[in-house]
Formats: structure tokens, C-alpha cells, sequence
């Protein structure tokens, strides 16, 4: 596990209680596709669980505009500062990437979305033969964080999987995350992550581009 302090963003946010991330992902594209979903799940957290806060971890060059409803809503919006919003919280909901190998090196629970265009989903679905998008889970060979794909992620269903994961602290996830760890093995753990994801795509014949070398 990579260590670091919880309490320094903490301490700047004034916030005591659950902090839930929302990591909505590093293009335009895909933050408006999952901001509303996560800020929406947010709002069923705070009803549930009341004194959670949220903040988002907003990717360097993706418009500031775009996060405008969050910052209406009172949610932080936090630039080039995804490391520390991942290692802060108790839990994050966070769109299928590299961020999901961050929170697994830092130990945090999280929530998998993705939400593509209709026509890119329907492409994927025919040329990847996967049970599996979130990297942890690809990993370890079998589910081991939610994954809420296309119309099965809702506001509703992030937070109901979320407040499964608030409710017992995330020791079950946190349990579950540390063989993914294990099995990537340190240091190195990147490259072994990549490693893994491109034998995946291998076995499902997934058509990919020869490497490009630079």
C-alpha cells in the first residue's frame, strides 16, 4: 500500500465525516457522461448517511465549465490533485481508467462506472469478450469491486453500491484489494497492470494497433 496522509485535505475541506471522491474521468466527454451520475448518487449518500461530503477530482484540460454544476451544488472541485482526493477518502466513485489502479495502490474502495455513446458500446460489446472492464477485477479474475456499465449505472444503483461499502467502513473491499495488490506484486505495479489488461484483450481478440515506437 502506498501511505499517505488522509488528514491534509481533510483538515482544508473542515470535514469530519464520510468523504466520498467523484473521479468522472480525464476527457470532456466522459465527465459529462458520469458527473451527473456521481453528483446525483451523491445527493442519495448525503440523505442516507447524513454528514457525508463529496468532492471532485478534476483532470488538468478538461474545461472548468464543465464542472459547473458541481460547484453549484457545493461540491469541491479540485485540479491536478487526484492522488490526494483518492487517498483521502473513504470511498470513490470513479469513471473505468488508470484511476482505478491509483485507488487500488492506496487502498481505497471504490464504484466503477463507464458510460459510453450508444454506437461505441454496441462496437465494444461485439469485439471484447471480457466479464470484466475495471481493472482490479480484470486482475484478479473475478469481481472484486462493482462495475456499473452503460444503463445498468444510475444514480439509484451507485449509491446502493456505495452505501454497501460505507456501511462496513470498506474492510470487505479493502480485504479484497489487497490480493489484486498482491498478485500486481511491487514495484513495478504499473507496468504489471498493463501487463495483465493487454493479455486480456489478447485472449479476447480484441483487435489492437501494432505499439508505435516513439
Amino acid at each position: 500500500v502506498i501511505k499517505c496522509h488522509k488528514s491534509h485535505l481533510r483538515d482544508e475541506l473542515g470535514i469530519e465525516g464520510s468523504l466520498v471522491g467523484l473521479l468522472p474521468g480525464s476527457r470532456t466527454d466522459e465527465v459529462r457522461r458520469h458527473l451527473p451520475l456521481f453528483l446525483g448518487a451523491l445527493d442519495i449518500l448525503r440523505s442516507k448517511l447524513p454528514g457525508t461530503r463529496g468532492v471532485v477530482a478534476a483532470a488538468e484540460g478538461v474545461p472548468k465549465g464543465t464542472f459547473r454544476t458541481a460547484e453549484g451544488k457545493g461540491t469541491p472541485v479540485l485540479w491536478g490533485r487526484t492522488y490526494e482526493v483518492i487517498s483521502s477518502c473513504d470511498l470513490v466513485l470513479v469513471a473505468s481508467g488508470t484511476a482505478t489502479l491509483e485507488a487500488t495502490l492506496l487502498d481505497t474502495p471504490m464504484v466503477v462506472v463507464y458510460r459510453t455513446s450508444w454506437a461505441s458500446y454496441s462496437v465494444a460489446r461485439r469485439l471484447v469478450k471480457v466479464s470484466h472492464i475495471a481493472l482490479p477485477n480484470l486482475v484478479a479474475g473475478r469481481p472484486v469491486v462493482p462495475e456499473l456499465i452503460q444503463f445498468s449505472a444510475s444514480p439509484e444503483s451507485i449509491a446502493e453500491e456505495a452505501l454497501k461499502i460505507l456501511r462496513d467502513g470498506g474492510k470487505r473491499m479493502r480485504s479484497e484489494l489487497r490480493t489484486v495488490r498482491e498478485k500486481l506484486g511491487e514495484p513495478g505495479a504499473s507496468e504489471r497492470a498493463a501487463e495483465h489488461l493487454l493479455d486480456m484483450l489478447d485472449r479476447s481478440n480484441f483487435p489492437r494497433r501494432p505499439a508505435r515506437h516513439l
